[in-house]
């Protein structure tokens, strides 16, 4: 797939964002963008332990299970531990996270679970066994999946920005003619970005391949060899261009 069809993939919300950063992966691992392919392993797989980005941290309403009154807020005294108990980073993967929004609106109230030592801490603190979570507006989660599709396309951007640069700069050899009729020079081809110049001088070609400038004779004999890392060649050419 080229990389311009993959970016008109990732701005189509109908096109599942796991999905993408399947695809993605192959095109990080081609470049050999590692960081990139880092980022994407943990998005399809989880962040398990590893420290989540700001954009996976969810701000909500912590809440705890009353068997006879359903879900009540949980209050503290401390407005840090509030705040701190209040915002949760998300690990679950991309794909747990489509599965999970498959069926809610980008409005609704949903909860979202603790991890277990994390709960287990939050229980002690309030000194009784029940379910606690955090609930929060589902556009938070929506929220999530559409910062990794802009990071997606973002990375993608750079990789086709960079190919992109690197074509401008080598792109194959290019011909640029020169034809000199008594004093004065006439550019025949405008793209001087190859290593394939010929200068046309009254029966003497002279013209670069590789690193190396040739001057032959009317009997196509090398006359001399000149490398081009001699200043003398680039004064030539200065001069030539100048006619």
């Amino acid at each position: 797939m080229s990389l311009g069809n993959f970016k008109k993939d990732i701005v189509n919300k109908d096109i599942p964002l796991s999905n993408l950063l399947r695809e993605a992966k192959i095109i990080g691992l081609n470049h050999k963008k590692n960081k990139f392919v880092s980022w994407i392993n943990k998005e399809l797989n989880g962040y398990d332990r590893d420290k989540v980005s700001n954009y996976r941290i969810l701000k909500g309403n912590i809440k705890g299970f009353n068997p006879y009154r359903g879900w009540i807020p949980i209050f503290y005294n401390d407005p840090k531990t509030q705040e701190l108990v209040s915002r949760m980073g998300v690990s679950q993967s991309v794909g747990q996270l489509e599965k999970l929004l498959e069926n809610i609106k980008n409005d609704n109230l949903m909860y979202m679970k603790y991890s277990p030592e994390v709960e287990a801490n939050i229980r002690k603190t309030i000194d009784t066994e029940t379910e606690i979570a955090l609930f929060v507006n589902s556009s938070q989660v929506f929220g999530i999946l559409d910062s990794v599709r802009n990071i997606l396309l973002d990375q993608i951007l750079k990789i086709e920005s960079k190919n992109s640069s690197n074509n401008s700069s080598v792109e194959g050899k290019k011909n640029v003619g020169f034809w000199n009729k008594g004093k004065g020079a006439r550019l025949i081809n405008s793209k001087i970005s190859g290593f394939n110049i010929g200068i046309k001088n009254e029966g003497e070609d002279m013209y670069v391949e590789g690193n190396e400038f040739s001057l032959k004779n009317k009997n196509n004999r090398d006359e001399k060899w000149f490398s081009m890392q001699n200043p003398w060649i680039w004064l030539i050419f200065t001069v030539v261009g100048g006619l």
